[in-house]
């Protein structure tokens, strides 16, 4: 029909290499339908075409499709401003299926940190931690929610008791920073992560890692917590696994009281929790905890 299909968009991630900021869907049904994977349908001009794939198509109506020039592709260059090209992923990010901060992330900053990062986020011990039984069902798979808490960790676990505020930008600017961090240096932070994730499920187990205490059902809130996750995380790395594991009553017991005691705690978890105040109370609280029985 010579109707234009608009451009997609892609990012130069190495020379000769691409990766779609904007046009996925469109690359999908083109490709799918050229290797005879799609049958026409509901078409109401050349309507006899329906029910055809590629294959069937009359010889003219295939020859037009591979000498037509169909889709332009327009190419956001390695040398971009860095700036410029991470606005231009959020401005493309207007399709069917929006992403969320961290998917702009995968694909805006690919790179040794990145590959790491989603690694770790599949960890058996980490998706038995945040109860993800299975990817297809977990919306924190799914929507790489799991992570971003990686990226929560690896970015703050030396400088939270500076945070002042801007969380995203934070997350932003560290894998922007560190894309093509040194396989030393991302070997040293997979070390951290699995460390202090190993001291969380000592103190805390299965069921209150990263979850929040109901003191009048006695029990653990089944859903994960991302503020909890920080103040569980941030306070246990670099403290000595064998000292934790001897005091785990007595600091899971004044965690607990937290939950009765406490309402600056309670609102430093339940809202606006990026808030620097908010942020640093309830890490600066379970912290203090943990020092008192080590």
């Amino acid at each position: 029909m010579n109707v234009p299909i608009p451009p997609i968009f892609l990012n130069e991630d190495d020379f000769g290499e691409y990766s779609v900021i904007d046009g996925k869907q469109r690359l999908s049904s083109i490709s799918e339908f050229l290797l005879g994977k799609l049958i026409l349908s509901d078409l109401e001009i050349f309507k006899d075409l329906n029910g055809l794939n590629y294959f069937d198509l009359p010889r003219e109506f295939q020859n037009s499709l591979k000498i037509r020039a169909t889709i332009r592709a327009i190419i956001i260059l390695r040398q971009s401003d860095k700036e410029i090209k991470y606005e231009v992923f959020q401005r493309l990010n207007t399709g069917g299926v929006r992403l969320n901060a961290q998917e702009i992330r995968n694909s805006a900053f690919p790179g040794t940190l990145n590959d790491q990062i989603v690694d770790l986020s599949e960890g058996r011990n980490f998706h038995a931690l945040l109860g993800v039984k299975s990817k297809t069902k977990s919306r924190l798979y799914q929507e790489m929610k799991d992570a971003e808490l990686v990226l929560r960790f690896v970015s703050l676990k030396d400088s939270w008791a500076n945070y002042s505020g801007g969380l995203k930008k934070i997350l932003d600017s560290y894998m922007d920073n560190n894309k093509n961090l040194e396989p030393k240096k991302v070997d040293l932070l997979a070390k951290d992560f699995l460390e202090t994730l190993e001291k969380v499920e000592i103190i805390f187990g299965n069921n209150g890692s990263f979850r929040r205490w109901l003191p009048e059902s006695k029990k653990w809130k089944q859903q994960v917590s991302a503020p909890l996750y920080d103040s569980q995380m941030f306070a246990c790395y670099k403290k000595d696994k064998q000292k934790l594991t001897s005091n785990r009553d007595a600091i899971l017991k004044d965690y607990k009281k937290l939950f009765v005691e406490d309402d600056t705690f309670i609102e430093s978890i339940e809202s606006s929790t990026a808030a620097p105040n908010r942020f640093l109370y309830r890490i600066d609280k379970l912290d203090k905890i943990i020092k008192e029985h080590i």
